[in-house]
């Protein structure tokens, strides 16, 4: 970029947003039967929803919508998230000799989910703004 360029972006732009992200959504399912008792069924399920996301800020000096920072502002903002879950459950299922009048059929299982996000956000204000001055200078000299 041309030393014009950086200074028409210095003195038009007065907003410039970049974001980034990342996710993952995926689930597994298991089914097993005893080997040699197999009236008895394991079964799992499992899932996961992982992302993760970055976006950074400038605001010019002649950003000015809010009035907050007379110099710009620098700053940025990263989330990342986790929802994980599970399923689990063991199934007893045996028909006696007389099917239509005995029956067995015994079930016992476990559920688990875990939600979790973490946010950052920093924001920089006025040495912002005195660094956008310095390369202004640097590149009109």
């Amino acid at each position: 970029m041309s030393w014009q360029q950086q200074i028409h972006w210095l003195f038009s732009t007065k907003k410039k947003d970049i974001a980034n992200s990342r996710e993952f959504i995926g689930s597994a399912d298991f089914d097993y039967k005893v080997h040699g008792f197999e009236d008895l069924r394991l079964h799992a399920t499992l899932g996961a929803d992982i992302a993760k996301g970055k976006q950074t800020t400038d605001q010019t000096p002649a950003y000015q919508s809010n009035g907050e920072s007379y110099y710009g502002k620098h700053g940025y903002e990263s989330i990342l998230k986790r929802n994980l879950s599970l399923s689990a459950y063991a199934q007893y299922y045996h028909d006696f000799n007389d099917a239509p009048k005995n029956h067995f059929d015994i079930m016992a299982g476990y559920e688990y989910q875990h939600f979790w996000n973490n946010k950052k956000k920093i924001t920089t204000g006025a040495l912002w703004g005195r660094q956008y001055q310095k390369q202004a200078l640097m590149l009109i000299n």
